[in-house]
Formats: structure tokens, C-alpha cells, sequence
């Protein structure tokens, strides 16, 4: 296995801070990647004016630790730990494809007409 896990169905409060506290206790922390991105006012599905936006995580992160046995651990006791009301579901991180693109989803390859 390797050192980084995923986790997703973070709450969009959710700071790097907040996962590097809650993840240090299984052992050293080399990186934690949280994307964020701006989020419109609650119950606006429209584009919500410069004052009404704030930034949040994407809903995932990705932590590296030092070692397998660190990563190992916080996966076994973190996976459907509630947090913020949320269930998380952490799981080992997937490396890109070898051309550095993302793994494609579903049954949508070739299906482009």
C-alpha cells in the first residue's frame, strides 16, 4: 500500500488544519491536499454576487504520511468516522494513469459519437 489515503464527504468547512489534527494521531503527516473552491450561498443553485460566496473544500483530500503502517492505520479506524454530521469514507489513494490524465469513470470510454 502506498502512504496516501483518500477521503471524501468532508464537509465544505472543513480546513487542511482541521484534517492534519485530526489524522497526525496515527503518525507523521507529510502533505495534506485539500482543493477548494467557491461555494454559492446555501439553497442559491445561481451564481451567487462577490459578497455572498465563500471559499470550501471540493468535498475530498488526500493525506500523505511517512509511512504504510501510518496510512494503514488511519484508514482501518477512520473509515465511517462522522465528522461535522458527515460520514466520511476514506480509502487508499489512486495514482493518476501513466499519461498523468485522471482514470476514466463508468462505461464512457468510446462512447463519443
Amino acid at each position: 500500500m502506498d502512504a496516501r489515503i483518500h477521503i471524501t464527504n468532508l464537509d465544505p468547512s472543513i480546513t487542511q488544519e482541521h484534517i492534519h489534527d485530526l489524522f497526525i494521531t496515527f503518525g507523521p503527516i507529510a502533505e495534506v491536499e485539500l482543493p477548494t473552491a467557491v461555494v454559492a450561498k446555501k439553497g442559491s443553485s445561481a451564481p451567487a454576487p462577490t459578497g455572498e460566496r465563500k471559499v470550501g473544500n471540493k468535498g475530498w483530500a488526500d493525506v500523505q504520511f511517512e509511512s504504510e503502517g501510518d496510512a494503514e492505520a488511519a484508514l482501518d479506524n477512520m473509515e465511517g468516522f462522522e465528522l461535522l454530521g458527515r460520514v466520511l469514507r476514506v480509502r487508499k489513494a489512486v495514482k493518476a494513469g501513466g499519461n498523468g490524465s485522471a482514470p476514466s469513470v463508468g462505461n464512457r470510454a468510446g462512447m463519443c459519437t
